[in-house]
Order: structure tokens, then C-alpha cells, then sequence
């Protein structure tokens, strides 16, 4: 509880202060841009790091975050980097749903219901990842925490939204 306080007030002041989440939710890639550079020699680091917070405080869009990368390290790096931090940053909803979320929603699914869901979600679990990261209609994140309330295989996950952000993600930053 104490870490989604801080987590939320984070998004709020920064918001209010028109950092970070308020320049994403504003697409605002100028300001994206300065704010990277702003770190001088951390800058690839820091980038790393904002898609990484984007995509777990989801369902912020990251459309101006892969667009600024694209513009900061070149389209085939930005690309490179915020598919990593992509990556990354899935697999960290997709472990917190499983500790703090899974129990949670297996106490509240009948146990045939249950059953079947994951074994959809064994069965199709790559196919599925991927078509909902390839989908440019679709804010991808909170299937991330969504995947981590079943049984998925983690390295199922992990490969479908590697192959599903890839291409949408490069297209994004260039």
C-alpha cells in the first residue's frame, strides 16, 4: 500500500509540475527530449529508466517517449532501447500481478472458470501476448499485469511481448 502511495503521488506531482507524466500524457516530445539530455552522459540511461516507469505506471501512452528516443539516439537505437525497456518493464507488472494480484484472483474465480483460463492462457499464452502488444489500438500495459494474475508461463510472456512491441515500437520511433 505504501509503495502505491508513493507511486501515485509521484504521477501527481509530476503531473502538477508538469514533469515526466504530464509531457507524456501531453506528447510532448520537446519536452521529452530536454528532459533526457538534461541527465548529459545518464541520458541513455535515464531513457531506459522513463520507458521502464512508463510502462508500469500504466496505461500512460509511450507513443512521444519512443518518438523522443528516436529523435535523442537515432531510430534503430531509440527503437532498440525502448523495446529493452519495454521488455523490462513488462516483466516487472507481469511479477508484481503474480506475488501481490494472482492469489487474489484465484480466490475470486470458481475453480472450473479458473481451470479453464489457464489453460488458455498455457495453451495460447505467446499468441495472445503478441496480439495484444501488436495492436497500435490497444494500450498493452495493463494486459502485463493481467498475464501475471495466471499461470503463464513467464518466458511465454516475455517472448510474445518481445515480438509484439518489436515491430510497433521501431515504427514509433522513427
Amino acid at each position: 500500500i505504501a509503495v502505491l502511495v508513493l507511486v501515485i503521488g509521484f504521477i501527481i506531482q509530476s503531473y502538477i509540475s508538469k514533469g515526466f507524466i504530464y509531457s507524456l500524457a501531453a506528447s510532448d516530445i520537446d519536452a521529452l527530449v530536454f528532459l533526457v539530455q538534461s541527465y548529459g552522459n545518464y541520458g541513455l540511461f535515464s531513457y531506459l529508466l522513463l520507458v521502464v516507469l512508463e510502462v508500469v505506471i500504466a496505461p500512460i501512452p509511450g507513443l512521444a517517449l519512443y518518438a523522443a528516443g528516436g529523435v535523442l539516439f537515432g531510430s534503430f537505437w531509440g527503437g532498440l532501447i525502448a523495446v529493452g525497456g519495454n521488455v523490462v518493464g513488462a516483466g516487472i507488472c507481469f511479477k508484481i500481478a503474480e506475488k501481490w494480484g494472482r492469489k487474489r484472483f484465484e480466490a475470486n474465480v470458481e475453480g472450473k472458470k479458473l481451470d479453464l483460463f489457464n489453460k488458455y492462457a498455457d495453451k495460447y499464452g505467446i499468441l495472445a501476448m503478441f496480439v495484444l502488444r501488436i495492436n497500435p489500438f490497444t494500450s498493452s500495459d495493463i494486459f502485463s499485469y493481467i498475464a501475471g494474475f495466471t499461470r503463464m508461463k513467464f518466458w511465454h510472456f516475455m517472448l510474445g511481448t518481445f515480438l509484439g512491441l518489436t515491430p510497433l515500437v521501431f515504427i514509433q520511433s522513427y
